[in-house]
This record gives structure tokens, C-alpha cells and sequence, in this order.
């Protein structure tokens, strides 16, 4: 008995092995999604846990990382920039030459992976698998991110628990990934943009609390009674009506009573707070897609003009460097899995425009992204 409990102790602590075919996610235990406290020390300690040199742990700076892409405007700048990069028009080049195989891209799963890309700008490093048992007919249908706190970059492992000391190595000694169904995206160390984030969308989140606490103490008048009474049934009974002034809009009070509604006279303290609020949705706007007059609605032409171009061109940036992620991670994955994509390369159409234009044409009569 002693001897069979050992037995099945000792496999807990066996190493996971996977089988030839079987897809690095299924070894998993997913757990429930850890929270922490929004605030900036909060962000701090976690920041100094991800960057430690001895036991770098992200788990803490990714709990915070979803807290800031629950904001309400970075989730509407991150839908702009999706939706640039959802619609950008692409093509499968052969000896420079269009061919058909950009059917091989236009499937659900290439979508969820330009997704995660341009995620990984602000989360960091990223780790995909095509799931091998959704395979039809040569080609895969569905492409999944690991779950980014079960994923240690800086050890080239994927934790079965996110509380194991030691986890699977999705890279073997010679830097190779240990199956051909991965695709890895971002650097080692990269912590992402939403390090930049995350102390503006904390400030902004402390801005909506002050001025609510503020609308709270200031925003509502004053309700004064003044009464000569001292008979304690009768002063419960006023207490009790002012409590429900608010609800029952009405009161009943003596001829020698008097009330008064005590109103703010200064209209404008809200002001500091909207100001800080405005200030922080500019900077969000602003650390993501490069301005903010393409989604405020206040702006003036010329300079919404002038920020639509800086989201082309940054757009433009993106769509470059997401080019040379699909050529340079994704494009080998799929012809090792038999896909017929040898010597080809993908292209966005607008790059390809963009740099096959004279170098000295003006920026003005650069034309639009689509």
C-alpha cells in the first residue's frame, strides 16, 4: 500500500512528455484568471517581478496588463487599429509575381493570428499553436495563444501549472521549437507597450474615482431644517423625512420649522477632473494609434488631416513589420505541415505600394491606407 502510494505521488512530479503528434496546449491545467489591485504600486512591484535577472515571473504584470485592456478607451483604440490591420488587403507573391495561394491566408485562423500579433506589441512576447487534430484536408482550421501567464519567455517553457517551478520546453538546446505545429512571436524580454499603459489608464482610473467621490459629496444640495422643537419623536420624525427628501421630493413641518436647500455655488471644480480624464484619453490614443483626432469627434479638419496621416503611417508600420512576422514565423510553420507556399512570400498590397513609390514624392499625395 505504502509502496503503490509512493508510486503515485512520484508521478506528480514527473515531467511532462509529449507525444509525437500532440499539441503543447492540451498539457496544460488552466486555472482561473488571477486579479490583482489597480494600482500603481501594485504595477510597480509586478514590473520589478518581470524584470528580475535571478526569477523573472510575469504573472502579477499580466494580471495588471488585463485590467488595462479591460479600459474602455484603449479596448475602442485597439478596435481601430484591429480594424486597419483586419482590413488591409494582402497578396502571396512568387518571383515577385501574384499567385493563388493567398486562399491559403484567407481562413478564420489568419485573422486570430493578426490579432495576436498586433497584441504582442502591447502584451509582449507570444506563443501560438495550430491545433493538429482540427486538421482537414491539409490545411488547419483553428490556431490558439496560449495563455500568456502559463508562458516563461526568458526560460523557453510553458508551465503546466502556473504555479510549477519548472515547465515544458517549447525550444530545444539548439533554439529549435519542439514541435512544427508553433509559431513564436515577439522578443525574449519584450514586456509590450501596455508597460507604457498601464500608468495612464491607473491615473485615469483614479480620476473617475475622485470625481465621483467629488459628484457624491458636492453634487448633491444640501438639505438644512431648522426647527425650535427638542421633543426626540419629533426630531426623529424630521431626520427621518430629510433622509427621504431626495425620494419623496416633499415634507410636513412645523409653522415654527424652516428649510433650506443648501446648492453649490461654484460650477466648474468638476472641470479638473474631466480635464484629467481628456488628458489621459489623448495620451491613450495617442501611445497606441499615434494621435487622437481620428476618434474625437471635436476635432478640427486640418489637424484630424494631419492625424490621419500619422495612422497611416503608422498603420503602415505595422502592417511592414506584421508582413515580415508572417514570412519570417508563419510561412516556414506551414510548409513543414505540407502547405505549398516554398519560395513564396506574403505581401500587403499597401507596403508594396508604399515602396515602390519615388522617394521624393511629396507625403501630401501619398495615398490613403485602405
Amino acid at each position: 500500500m505504502i509502496a503503490r502510494a509512493i508510486k503515485s505521488v512520484s508521478r506528480l512530479f514527473q515531467p511532462v512528455v509529449m507525444k509525437a503528434r500532440e499539441a503543447l496546449m492540451h498539457t496544460l491545467t488552466r486555472t482561473y484568471k488571477y486579479r490583482t489591485s489597480f494600482e500603481i504600486k501594485e504595477f510597480e512591484a509586478a514590473l520589478m517581478h518581470a524584470e528580475s535577472p535571478l526569477s523573472p515571473n510575469r504573472k502579477l504584470l499580466y494580471a495588471v496588463y488585463d485590467r488595462v485592456a479591460d479600459d474602455d478607451d484603449v479596448e475602442t483604440q485597439m478596435l481601430v487599429a484591429q480594424s486597419a490591420l483586419h482590413n488591409a488587403p494582402f497578396e502571396v507573391l512568387k518571383d515577385r509575381q501574384p499567385t493563388d495561394k493567398h486562399t491559403y491566408f484567407d481562413k478564420a485562423w489568419f485573422i486570430d493570428f493578426l490579432t495576436y500579433c498586433l497584441e504582442s506589441e502591447f502584451y509582449g512576447h507570444s506563443l501560438m499553436e495550430f491545433d493538429p487534430s482540427t486538421k482537414e484536408e491539409g490545411e488547419f482550421k483553428h490556431l490558439v495563444l496560449f495563455p500568456r501567464e502559463h508562458v516563461r519567455p526568458e526560460y523557453l517553457d510553458v508551465l503546466q501549472n502556473i504555479s510549477d517551478a519548472e515547465g515544458t520546453k517549447y525550444r530545444d538546446d539548439k533554439g529549435r521549437l519542439v514541435t512544427k505545429f508553433l509559431v513564436e512571436v515577439g522578443g525574449r524580454f519584450d514586456l509590450g507597450r501596455f508597460r507604457k499603459l498601464a500608468r495612464v489608464v491607473i491615473r485615469k482610473n483614479y480620476a473617475d474615482q475622485d470625481w465621483s467621490q467629488y459628484s457624491e459629496r458636492f453634487g448633491t444640495p444640501f438639505l438644512m431644517v431648522k426647527t425650535s422643537s427638542r421633543n426626540k419623536k419629533e426630531l426623529d420624525r424630521i431626520e427621518e423625512m430629510a433622509a427621504n427628501f431626495g425620494s419623496n421630493s416633499y415634507g410636513i413641518f412645523d409653522d415654527n420649522d424652516s428649510v433650506e436647500l443648501l446648492e453649490r455655488k461654484e460650477q466648474n471644480g468638476h472641470l479638473v477632473f474631466a480635464d484629467r480624464l481628456a488628458d489621459a484619453r489623448n495620451r491613450i490614443a495617442t501611445l497606441i494609434n499615434g494621435q487622437s483626432s481620428t476618434s474625437d469627434q471635436k476635432a478640427f479638419v486640418g489637424a484630424a488631416e494631419v492625424h490621419e496621416r500619422v495612422l497611416n503611417e503608422l498603420t503602415l508600420a505595422r502592417l511592414k513589420y506584421i508582413e515580415n512576422t508572417v514570412n519570417d514565423a508563419l510561412v516556414p510553420v506551414l510548409v513543414a505541415n505540407g502547405y505549398d507556399l516554398q519560395g513564396c512570400r506574403f505581401s500587403f498590397k499597401e507596403v508594396a505600394r508604399h515602396e515602390a513609390k519615388p522617394a521624393d514624392e511629396p507625403a501630401s499625395k501619398k495615398k490613403a491606407l485602405t
